[in-house]
């Protein structure tokens, strides 16, 4: 029964070790077979891809900040937009109490 354990374990470890064989003898050949030229193609095509996703990364940042505060801009306008209304109308108001009074005063002179 131990035997049997022991050749089950040896042969999950040949075939573990049959995949690592294949899978660094293929890296070995595939890197092997490069030149030093397309070694440096490769490393700058990586680092271009890396660049971009960064640069993605932060230009979506960069436009929910934006956003964010145009938003707030906006909000801030309105309120101002409210506010000048609002004085627009008690200007008319005062105005017309004004009238009113020197309407007064220039009967009560006549």
């Amino acid at each position: 029964m131990r035997e049997l354990a022991e050749m089950a374990t040896d042969a999950t470890i040949a075939t573990a070790a049959n995949k690592v064989t294949v899978f660094g003898g293929g890296a070995v050949f595939l890197i092997g077979g490069l030149t030093v030229n397309e070694v440096a193609a490769l490393g700058g095509l990586v680092l271009a891809a890396v660049s971009m996703l960064i640069q993605m990364l932060y230009t979506r940042r960069s436009n929910r900040r934006q956003e964010a505060a145009d938003e707030r801009q906006a909000a801030a306008d309105e309120r101002q937009r409210i506010s000048d209304a609002a004085r627009e109308v008690r200007e008319l108001e005062e105005h017309a109490v004004r009238m009113a009074v020197l309407r007064k005063k220039g009967e009560s002179n006549v």
